[in-house]
């Protein structure tokens, strides 16, 4: 039903088995437990999937560390250029990870990583196009640190 009412427009089997894998961890926790004998292969369904999810987690990271040396050296090529992290991080990303939402969503969390714990004394330097600046005196690193503890306490508890 879930499937049908609310992605249906999204025509894919990788929604089709995120919504399954959904029904059965609700009927997981719904279903009491006198009525777990007919279905004993739930358990075993779920924990299969959180594997293959993990799994998937790992085949992401590893694609982008056998990736990493040339997005570092493109990264360092564009810094020569202009200091704004973001911007040469997600155009060495574009040219050494084309066409792939992975390695943009990847780009932002690390973006967003650096500029809460890296970036708070840094100066930047932009050689030659247009720039603005922003008021230094902000609580956005405060703003970005309770997004990091707020995105680790929520993976934690997905996992969990």
């Amino acid at each position: 039903m879930a499937y049908f009412l609310v992605l249906r427009k999204r025509y894919s089997l990788k929604y089709l088995g995120a919504v399954i894998l959904a029904g059965y961890a609700a009927a997981y926790l719904i279903i009491p437990a006198r009525y777990f004998p007919q279905f004993p292969f739930l358990p075993y369904l779920i924990v299969f999937s959180e594997m293959l999810f993990i799994g998937l987690e790992l085949f992401i990271a590893y694609k982008i560390l056998t990736k990493l040396p040339g997005l570092l050296r493109e990264y360092r090529r564009l810094n020569g250029i202009n200091s704004l992290f973001l911007f040469n991080a997600k155009r060495s990303a574009d040219k050494h990870l084309p066409n792939h939402k992975i390695g943009s969503v990847f780009v932002t969390e690390f973006a967003m990583f650096n500029y809460a714990l890296f970036s708070w004394k840094k100066k930047t330097s932009i050689k030659h196009g247009d720039s603005f600046t922003y008021h230094q005196k902000t609580s956005v690193n405060a703003v970005y640190i309770m997004l990091i503890h707020a995105i680790a306490i929520e993976s934690i508890g997905l996992h969990f």
